[in-house]
């Protein structure tokens, strides 16, 4: 799942508060990712033109596995990408996918993702709301970052890790 590049393209768009809520709903079989920002938005023009397949806006790749991305996961499942954006306001996008569906592609490992976004991103204030079935986990960035404070999370701290 692209949830990373999504996330990226938020934190380029100056979001300050980013909320990654996943539901796996048991009785639909369905699993939502939904992904919110309060960053500049996307126009109208752009967010429609998203349905082309990797086109990028950024100057810093040529390339984006985002939105576009995750349009063309959700209409390999047969379901929903819903995306709303105002600019100057942020986004809002919601993914359904069926959980059973062969075409559905597998969702990241969440515990390294929010841990990439812990500890990489530290200009945002991320929040994970997961619920499987009745029970709900939830991850305020806030509370994990003043114990963590004390770890380097420049380049050279996690190329001693690299090999």
């Amino acid at each position: 799942m692209n949830t990373l590049d999504i996330i990226g393209n938020a934190v380029d768009a100056d979001a300050r508060t980013i909320v990654v809520s996943i539901k796996e709903d048991a009785q639909q079989e369905t699993l939502s990712i939904d992904i919110n920002d309060n960053g500049k938005g996307i126009s109208p023009d752009w967010c429609s033109s998203k349905s082309v397949a990797f086109s990028a806006k950024r100057k810093t790749r040529k390339v984006d596995l985002g939105l576009s991305q995750l349009r063309q996961n959700t209409e390999a499942t047969n379901i929903s990408l819903s995306s709303f954006s105002t600019l100057g306001s942020g986004t809002k996008l919601d993914a359904t996918f069926f959980k059973q569906h062969i075409d559905r592609p597998p969702i990241s490992h969440l515990a390294n993702m929010i841990t990439i976004c812990i500890l990489t991103i530290s200009a945002v204030e991320f929040h994970f709301p997961i619920q499987k079935k009745l029970n709900i986990f939830k991850i305020e960035v806030l509370q994990v970052k003043e114990p963590l404070s004390c770890i380097p999370t420049d380049d050279s701290f996690f190329r001693q890790f690299k090999d």
